[in-house]
């Protein structure tokens, strides 16, 4: 029923998971930047609010840079005055390459690794990619059970896309690290620069992550730009952008399907930065962040997956966003 889902999948080494405070005030400006100049690599990002309209932020960076980066937050988080930030080791994830848009592929996702009790410490979509954020002791699970029912093609498999097991123990081949390369490219080079407008941004929480998606076959229909999430006390947050005139129709197959909306959609104009090797290249997500904060525009939200950077912005400052941004990032 489901047929093809992937072209592809591949897997991004061992990672640590910062957990960034509740922060009101959404500094993550400065922490970005102190990622940066340590040349410490976002391998996967994502936000949600809770119910306070508080921020909550996770980043995933190579296991190996993992130490300091939970030493850098810490320092920024006392002079913030927040809680102290922390560090999940033993993570790792999975790039797929999707054949299609929207939710379906997620909820199949979802389907498959609740027979195996797995839950996902986080997932995201973009255009091109999904990434999907796992402990490291539920990656052979994974790896055993997703290529299959997705419909991975023949002539695919683990061991042709460079997929080893890091599991502890095991006869098996430790994955090298996440590569970090080094540009000095300026402006920075993307594929396109255009907001797309006209998009709303939906907030909530899944309270029983394991049945979330569960019910779902073939009935999604809502068109989605963007959807992301992250498990967070047994709970799952996400957050998810749509055309305004599919809103109604999102909002309905969440909750039929166990997520439920707890902000009311927020107007943005979405920037959807991709650029080559934007998923091991330091500094994008922290260059983007300076180049707003130039022209005093604070994004709603951000998310990084594989190649991709997306920065949900209030409409009203889409101008000024589009010119700050113009000032670091080009076309060709």
């Amino acid at each position: 029923m489901w047929g093809q889902m992937i072209s592809g999948l591949k897997q991004c080494g061992g990672l640590h998971l910062l957990r960034w405070p509740r922060d009101p005030s959404y500094a993550l400006a400065e922490l970005l930047a102190d990622l940066a100049a340590h040349h410490i690599n976002i391998v996967f990002a994502t936000t949600a609010f809770d119910s306070s309209s508080s921020q909550q932020v996770i980043l995933a960076v190579p296991a190996q840079a993992g130490p300091l980066a939970l030493k850098l937050a810490a320092l920024r988080a006392q002079m913030l005055g927040l809680k102290r930030p922390v560090l999940e080791r033993d993570a790792t994830a999975l790039n797929l390459y999707p054949r299609g848009r929207g939710l379906m592929l997620p909820a199949r996702i979802w389907q498959v690794l609740k027979k195996k009790n797995v839950f996902p410490l986080g997932l995201g979509t973009s255009l091109a990619a999904l990434t999907l954020v796992l402990q490291e002791e539920h990656l052979m699970e994974a790896l055993d059970t997703l290529p299959l029912a997705l419909g991975l093609p023949s002539g695919a498999s683990p061991s042709d896309a460079g997929l080893e097991s890091p599991l502890p123990g095991k006869d098996k081949t430790t994955p090298s690290p996440e590569i970090s390369t080094r540009y000095a490219e300026k402006p920075i080079m993307v594929y396109h620069l255009d907001p797309e407008t006209g998009t709303a941004l939906l907030s909530g929480i899944c309270e029983e992550p394991l049945d979330a998606f569960a019910c779902v076959k073939g009935e999604l229909t809502a068109r989605t730009v963007f959807f992301s999430g992250f498990k967070d006390n047994g709970c799952f947050r996400f957050l998810a952008c749509a055309p305004f005139q599919d809103l109604h129709l999102l909002q309905n197959e969440f909750k039929d399907s166990g997520l439920l909306p707890e902000e009311n959609p927020q107007p943005v104009s979405l920037f959807h930065l991709q650029g080559p090797h934007f998923g091991d290249r330091p500094g994008i997500a922290s260059t983007a962040f300076a180049a707003l904060e130039q022209v005093g525009v604070r994004p709603l939200a951000f998310a990084a997956v594989m190649h991709s950077l997306f920065l949900f912005i209030n409409p009203q400052k889409t101008s000024h966003a589009l010119k700050g941004l113009s000032h670091y990032f080009c076309t060709p």
